[in-house]
């Protein structure tokens, strides 16, 4: 396993070489899965390679107030595809390989103490299986491949702006309401946290 800090070589992939939307587009994503509610607000340059400028998901809620751009920090966030590609560097208690070479390991589910991902969205898939479901999309399916890359970026310390329990609480409001909250007023569906996890990805 690999520290936080660092990424299996292979991992370093330049966005744009995965089809990743540009700047441009991905502010156009984002703006527009968002038109009938609250706007989210990120600045989606990459001043280094693997990172992109971030915010707080609350903050992502405060379109064009001043404070937005100084709570602006840098995340290094990989994607889905970058996860299941290296499913052996995973930081514990995360496992998603099993072998005898990760010293008996078992692959973590999606839904279970260790992730604390409630409903049974899944059933007994682990979340290496998640991040291969086919269906993308933006529903609860697209959306769990973003859950289990930003629980694995949080805990990776990829995420400032995102932490394990932050993640969590995604997942499980929008399991138990319908919709996750980043602030008072402010209702994300699915669409909405994809497109706001997206933006702690390089």
């Amino acid at each position: 396993m690999l520290p936080p800090d660092e990424v299996a070589p292979s991992a370093k992939i330049d966005a744009s070489e995965k089809g990743a939307p540009r700047s441009d587009e991905r502010r156009r994503l984002l703006r527009g899965a968002i038109a009938a509610g609250p706007v989210l607000m990120t600045v989606a340059s990459r001043p280094v390679l693997g990172q992109t400028n971030c915010v707080a998901a609350y903050v992502a809620t405060s379109l064009g107030s001043s404070h937005t751009a100084a709570a602006t920090t840098y995340c290094s966030g990989l994607t889905p595809n970058q996860w299941k590609s290296h499913a052996s560097d995973w930081p514990l208690p995360y496992c998603g390989a099993v072998g005898a070479s990760l010293g008996g390991y078992q692959s973590t589910p999606f839904h279970c103490v260790t992730t604390g991902l409630g409903g049974r969205t899944f059933g007994d898939r682990s979340m290496l299986e998640v991040l291969d479901i086919q269906e993308g999309g933006v529903g609860m399916g697209g959306l769990g491949r973003y859950i289990v890359a930003a629980l694995l970026n949080a805990r990776s310390g990829r995420t400032p702006v995102l932490t394990e329990a932050g993640v969590r609480a995604m997942w499980n409001s929008l399991v138990s309401q319908g919709y996750y909250e980043p602030n008072p007023g402010f209702r994300w569906s699915a669409p909405e946290v994809i497109a706001y996890l997206k933006t702690t990805m390089g």
